[in-house]
This record gives C-alpha cells, structure tokens and sequence, in this order.
C-alpha cells in the first residue's frame, strides 16, 4: 500500500518539524519539502528534500528522511550538503525519524544517536563555522553526489 508509506513519511516529516520547534527553533527558519534541482553532465535531477533550517541568508542544517538503512543515505547526503548549496550548511543529518546520524559537513566527522539529542539549540547552529570547500573538492562531491542520484 504504497499510499499509507507516503501518508507515514509525511506524519513523520510533521513530527521531525515540530521536534525542531520544541528545541527552540523558530517556526520561520524551518522549511519542509525543500525542492532540489541539481544538473549534472547534461542531467536534471529534481527532488525534495525533507527538512532544511534556513534563514534568508544561509541554509543552516538540511535533513534527509529514510525509513531504514541511514548509513547508507550518509555519504549522499554529505555530498549535497558540500555542493549544492552556497555558503555550505554546517550540519546533515540523516533520520528514520528515531535514530540518526548527524554530520559535520565540513570535517565529515559524525555522531550516531536519537535523533532529538543530536539536534543543536539554533543559537550554537547560528554561530557554526561555515565550512571551506575548495573548488577541487567541489567537484569531486558533484560528481559523487551525481553517482547517488543517478544510481551509480
């Protein structure tokens, strides 16, 4: 029943929200079904991404859902976090909504747990550092970001 599965991802989606509000972000910086538009080589690649903190100025955390597996979502995740926007986010985290695997964009380096403990209070996210990424790096995530998305 694939509806009641989206119907579920959407539940779960409005839960995740409201967990940011109830650890002090606000209502304003918290955007849901964010679209993603990415091009690579010639192909267009067009998706959602679940939730993103955002303010007019940066994206600040971008989170992707998936119902199992998140390891496997880690390395994808990162490489959209590292090319695709701009000032680059200082946090992903990939959630089943329960469990989650947050991660430092810039230094890669992550942190496993329930996902309401690894969620930083909005002030100390605010004043993150906003990671460097040369221009070779760049590419190299563009093209593993493209390798996810195009399925391999």
């Amino acid at each position: 029943m694939p509806g009641n599965d989206f119907s579920k991802a959407k539940e779960t989606i409005s839960k995740i929200a409201n967990l940011f509000k109830s650890c002090g972000y606000p209502a304003e910086v918290i955007k849901t079904y964010f679209p993603i538009d990415f091009c690579f080589e010639g192909l267009k690649f067009s998706f959602f991404l679940p939730l993103v903190i955002k303010d007019f100025q940066r994206v600040f955390l971008v989170l992707d859902y998936k119902p199992a597996g998140l390891a496997s979502y880690e390395r994808g995740l990162l490489a959209l976090a590292r090319s695709y926007f701009s000032p680059t986010p200082a946090l992903a985290i990939v959630t089943n909504g329960e469990e989650a695997i947050k991660i430092e964009v810039g230094s890669g380096k992550t942190a496993k747990g329930a996902l309401k403990e690894l969620i930083p209070k909005f002030e100390e996210l605010k004043n993150w550092e906003i990671p460097n990424i040369s221009e070779e790096r760049l590419e190299k995530e563009r093209r593993l970001l493209y390798v996810y998305l195009s399925g391999g």
